[in-house]
């Protein structure tokens, strides 16, 4: 081979290496540019994954937690109201309604009528008992019989408060009423009743064991003055045990 062919060999072969050279670096800075798009698409995704996507389990769960707390943790509303039912009493189941308050006060009414020589009568009708008391026989239909009065009495009222404060109704040697032939005749005795509730607030508190306070205002002769009614629950029902004027 002389010279000027072998000068071409190697002229020719240069131009080939040179063109796969070229070639390699094309296709590395293909890749590379293939790569940072890849990278850039990924992370494009990313982003958009994290602005525009539903919230995560992770923070919906967070989320649900605070939630639940808020639930459990009371509002200031009802932070206040524990706190007016903490400092206020709280109403006793036990205790007597208003309408069983209101009901006794009315029986204590009936019966100081009684007592205070009340009832109407009619002075033409009249009868004198072997010890020489003079009764009158009594109009008013409510009250008919010694039975009748009695009964009442001892729904309402305890024998106690009976024997203590209203004896002399039904059972002393010359009481208020009596029965003739089957007629109620009554004793004129005025005296003037204690105590009449004619209305207005009534308060009730659990003051004493086993029984409760019915306080009520009522007229004492012009003047308001408050009167504290004892009852208890006996016999199946609410009786008054007591009657304490001018508290």
């Amino acid at each position: 081979m002389n010279k000027k062919s072998t000068l071409i060999i190697a002229m020719l072969t240069g131009a080939l290496l040179t063109g796969c050279g070229s070639s390699v670096s094309t296709a590395s800075s293909n890749n590379s540019s293939t790569a940072k798009a890849s990278s850039s698409e990924a992370s494009s995704a990313a982003v958009t994954t994290s602005e525009n996507l539903p919230a995560t389990s992770a923070q919906q769960n967070s989320e649900t937690a605070a939630q639940n707390t808020e639930d459990i943790a009371p509002s200031a509303a009802t932070k206040a109201a524990v706190t007016v039912n903490t400092e206020n009493k709280v109403p006793d189941p036990n205790a007597p309604s208003q309408a069983v308050a209101v009901e006794m006060l009315n029986t204590v009414n009936s019966v100081e009528k009684i007592a205070s020589g009340g009832l109407q009568f009619d002075e033409s009708q009249s009868y004198t008992d072997p010890n020489g008391n003079v009764y009158y026989k009594c109009t008013e239909s409510n009250y008919d019989s010694v039975h009748r009065i009695s009964r009442m009495m001892h729904r309402f009222l305890t024998p106690e408060f009976i024997s203590r404060d209203y004896s002399f109704i039904l059972d002393s040697d010359a009481p208020l009423c009596i029965d003739v032939d089957g007629v109620l005749y009554v004793r004129n005795q005025p005296r003037g009743a204690r105590f009449h509730y004619s209305g207005g607030k009534v308060t009730i508190e659990k003051s004493f064991e086993g029984g409760y306070s019915v306080l009520a205002e009522y007229d004492n002769y012009g003047s308001k003055e408050t009167a504290d009614l004892q009852i208890v629950f006996a016999d199946g029902h609410w009786m008054v045990s007591g009657l304490t004027l001018g508290i």
